[in-house]
């Protein structure tokens, strides 16, 4: 119930009215609930025993906050485990080591675990030993095994690309935090790309946010307002 309720940043109570049908619980809100518990395959805690009595299988997935990417990669997650009638098992970590161990030993009953970031990064936490894992956009300390993430270098490289293919050649960079692995290989990519074709990266055409959509169109201004023969006439950005 407190995994719903984080998801949707409503209180368990709520949760917990919305789903017993409480007529004081906007109708809005119940079916926002409703809708989260469905999408995630959520179920409570204490229906774990009479599950497993009847030989149901749980996957344990493991986030770090839940954010509008990782809600997008849950519900992806859910929507498979429900054709193949897995129940989801959902732990918000808040990026605590200690959370995560507590909540492996609390529930033996999962078959696997996904743990999913909003950010390609090293997770402060090595592989479980005892159950069998996989890694969407992070991956545990140590080790590179099991993971799925994106090809930044490439993908950004192919991006400026079509952008050099479009006539361009002052092209500017928004980026985001550097401890992000995904910036880091989106710069890369995009020096690349640009020394490729035979032009010279300019520092003053990488400018740097925090990942946040403010800060995005502040980054932009600052490009927008060089002077017209520096301008970019064009710009990546390594996020929306």
């Amino acid at each position: 119930m407190k995994d719903v309720a984080d998801l949707l940043g409503v209180s368990r109570s709520t949760v917990s009215r919305a789903i017993s049908g409480d007529p004081h619980v906007n109708e809005s809100t119940r079916q926002r609930v409703l809708q989260a518990v469905q999408d995630l395959g959520f179920r409570p805690n204490r229906l774990a025993q009479s599950l497993r009595s009847v030989g149901s299988s749980f996957i344990g997935v493991v986030v770090d906050y839940m954010s509008e990417i990782t809600g997008e990669l849950v519900k992806g997650v859910a929507a498979v485990c429900r054709k193949r009638n897995f129940v989801v098992a959902l732990c918000i970590t808040g990026n605590d080591p200690e959370v995560v161990d507590q909540w492996v030993r609390e529930n033996r009953c999962v078959e696997g675990l996904i743990f999913l970031t909003g950010g390609i990064r090293e997770l402060p936490w090595s592989r479980p030993a005892s159950i069998p894992s996989v890694y969407g956009y992070c991956f545990p300390a140590g080790s590179r095994d099991n993971c799925v993430y994106p090809d930044n270098v490439e993908g950004a490289r192919a991006a400026v690309e079509h952008l050099i293919g479009l006539g361009h050649s002052r092209i500017g960079y928004i980026n985001g935090p550097p401890r992000w692995e995904a910036h880091t290989t989106r710069l890369k990519g995009y020096k690349e790309a640009l020394a490729s074709a035979g032009i010279a990266v300019r520092d003053a055409w990488v400018a740097e946010g925090d990942g946040t959509y403010e800060s995005g169109e502040a980054a932009a201004l600052r490009l927008l307002r060089l002077p017209p023969d520096e301008r970019p006439t064009a710009l990546f950005a390594c996020s929306d």
